[in-house]
């Protein structure tokens, strides 16, 4: 048998037996929390690189300021 062919509703019924049953829905918990896990991990790696485009905007304005401070100065 190939279950990852099958959708839950239909290996519950193909597998009635609780044991199976039980198996089959710690499986689709399982996939529910990697997917939770997964958007999660994206959301905090944006939030992420967002905050560094800013860190390193920031400074590179800093530095070129700088720069055009020490031109006029000379």
């Amino acid at each position: 048998m190939h279950a990852h062919e099958y959708d839950r509703e239909t290996l519950l019924k193909l597998l009635p037996d609780q044991a199976f049953q039980m198996a089959t829905s710690t499986l689709t918990r399982i996939s529910e929390i990697t997917e939770d896990k997964q958007m999660y991990d994206s959301r905090e790696k944006a939030i992420r690189d967002q905050r560094w485009e800013v860190y390193a905007s920031r400074n590179e304005g800093i530095i070129e300021g700088e720069i055009k401070g020490e031109i006029k100065l000379i």
